[in-house]
């Protein structure tokens, strides 16, 4: 993905045991998407989801799992960050990433950051928090 665009309608069954509609999103809250697996990453966002509630935003981590595979890690992980089963890759496929990586998405669908994960997994989760921190929150949220 290398152009800001809006992020693709998608809609994948969640460790909550709920179907997750990018569309439910769309109009108030920004959205941070995490194309990861791996448990450090998982749980540092796990850990600022807080932080993520305070900026008014929601993040999501995509897997490419099965819906039970993502029921079984956030409970063996005791994570409350929502993680999305994508068995094929079809939503990373929709948004053109092909390595690990966040992107960021206004409240209005708009892509606005896309960055490579690396290095320290707090470092990104405060990249994305800055990410989201710039945008302007409906009204409505």
């Amino acid at each position: 993905m290398t152009e800001l665009t809006k992020i693709p309608h998608f809609s994948a069954p969640a460790s909550t045991g709920q179907t997750i509609e990018a569309a439910s999103y769309i109009g108030k809250l920004p959205l941070v998407l995490v194309f990861c697996a791996e448990e450090p990453v998982l749980r540092a966002f796990d850990d600022a989801l807080s932080d993520f509630g305070n900026a008014r935003s929601q993040p999501l981590a995509i897997l490419e799992a099965t819906a039970r595979t993502v029921r079984d890690m956030a409970e063996g992980m005791d994570l409350n960050l929502p993680l999305l089963a994508d068995p094929v890759d079809a939503i990373r496929a929709e948004f053109g990433v092909t390595s690990d990586c966040v992107v960021v998405a206004d409240a209005a669908g708009v892509v606005q950051h896309v960055f490579d994960l690396g290095g320290d997994p707090g470092d990104t989760v405060a990249k994305a928090l800055d990410a989201v921190s710039e945008m302007e929150t409906p009204l409505s949220a």
